[in-house]
């Protein structure tokens, strides 16, 4: 296998640099390389920069303190041109409160115009969360597991190539978890990165993705790369 196909099956994150004002770098030259359908666990101490990288992939984060080269699946792009190919999924859920579950959906597919395939699908993962009763729910009255079994539902049933979870798992009972778990590994054409800090027993990650070093190990003997 040549250079250029390894590329078109990899997203290659080079020389990253960045660190918030007035505090130490929290990323120093650092080269990710994720292998695409990848299950990435992200691991590490609280503030070595596990949220920073996904809201940096995200663009959420963008200012003149971040460089970096990005081949996204042998694209040579920014951050920005990838906004409409990932989703980011933050560790709280967000909803207009004093609308239903159903009316937050519809809203999301209004904004987006992201189709009947979409709701579909929506409603399925829903129905696996066992929160589609609550559909004529005004969100505000709803529990937290059930706003996040919801928001995960939506968000993961967005058209997109690299999905990026931040602590998804919280909130969520024992067999929610392995709803989820099933969701991921089920998922077609997708690559995961997914902050955790402990590893989920239901889900099988093919790597880890350590943000002391930014190190990362494969779990199931495919390639993949990082250094420094």
């Amino acid at each position: 296998m040549n250079g250029s196909e390894i590329d078109m099956e990899r997203i290659s994150i080079k020389h990253l640099t960045y660190g918030y004002e007035n505090q130490p770098r929290l990323f120093n030259n650092v080269n990710i390389e994720i292998d695409q359908n990848s299950i990435v666990r992200l691991y590490g101490k609280n503030g070595s920069g596990k949220t920073t990288l996904l809201k940096i992939i995200a663009n959420i984060i963008d200012d003149p303190h971040l460089s970096y080269e990005l081949r996204f699946f042998g694209e040579k792009l920014s951050f920005a041109d990838i906004r409409k190919r990932r989703v980011f999924v933050g560790d709280s859920p967000v909803f207009y409160e004093e609308l239903t579950m159903e009316q937050n959906i519809q809203f999301y597919n209004l904004l987006f115009h992201y189709g009947p395939v979409f709701s579909k699908q929506v409603y399925e993962y829903c129905k696996k969360f066992d929160v589609d009763a609550y559909k004529n729910e005004q969100v505000k009255n709803l529990s937290l597991g059930t706003r996040q079994k919801i928001f995960l539902s939506i968000n993961l049933s967005i058209p997109s190539e690299l999905v990026l979870l931040d602590e998804p798992f919280n909130s969520l009972d024992t067999s929610s978890r392995k709803v989820l778990s099933d969701i991921i590994t089920q998922s077609k054409q997708k690559t995961f990165v997914i902050v955790s800090h402990e590893k989920e027993a239901s889900l099988s990650f093919t790597h880890e993705l350590n943000s002391e070093n930014w190190q990362l190990k494969s779990l199931n003997n495919t390639d993949g790369g990082v250094g420094e």
